[in-house]
């Protein structure tokens, strides 16, 4: 039996601390790349989801337009110059921007009522250029990162 063990080689302790440092050292740039493409690819759905915030203050305002004119009001009511916070489930009329949270509601929606709070949030400007265009201008914030869309809305049906 004491032959049997003496015949057979094994790793030495310094074969073994080499094979592990070139495992370590070889993983390293792996598990970054996969940390910069977790955080990049959290970052592109995190600015997908502002340039459609954007986009839908851009469209609140329109439909507020269009509810006019159908209404037979006059185009830009309600569209006073200033800064304010909407969602499809509060307009007409628009709340003073005051910074709060966008909520993400269980159907997906986004609004300020109710759901699950958010790190968004959404600022529309309205500006007063002349007395048939509103300059719009809608910015989404989330922690380090902004997104903003700027609109002219006119009175095209006069």
């Amino acid at each position: 039996m004491k032959k049997f063990f003496e015949n057979k080689k094994g790793f030495t302790l310094l074969e073994v601390l080499v094979a592990v440092s070139v495992l370590v050292i070889g993983s390293v740039p792996a598990f970054s790349t996969i940390a910069q493409t977790i955080s990049s690819a959290t970052f592109a759905r995190d600015k997908l989801i502002a340039s459609f915030l954007a986009q839908e203050g851009i469209e609140i305002v329109k439909n507020i337009r269009n509810t006019n004119w159908i209404q037979g009001n006059s185009w830009n009511q309600g569209l006073s110059p200033g800064s304010y916070q909407a969602d499809y489930n509060d307009i007409p009329p628009f709340s003073s921007y005051n910074g709060a949270q966008l909520r993400l509601d269980p159907n997906g929606g986004y609004s300020y009522d109710s759901g699950t709070p958010t790190k968004f949030q959404r600022k529309i400007t309205i500006q007063q250029i002349d007395s048939n265009e509103l300059k719009v201008t809608v910015e989404v914030f989330w922690p380090g990162h902004s997104y903003k869309v700027t609109s002219i809305i006119t009175n095209w049906w006069q």
